[in-house]
């Protein structure tokens, strides 16, 4: 089915851009609570 594929790559898709949005805030926030 070509939608349930698309919808498949768009979930995938999500779940990447989420998890690297996450990991770029765990980051900034581990920069910005240690003292310089």
């Amino acid at each position: 089915n070509f939608v349930a594929k698309d919808l498949q790559d768009l979930k995938r898709r999500w779940t990447q851009g989420f998890a690297l949005v996450r990991h770029k805030n765990l980051v900034l926030a581990f920069f910005c609570h240690t003292p310089t």
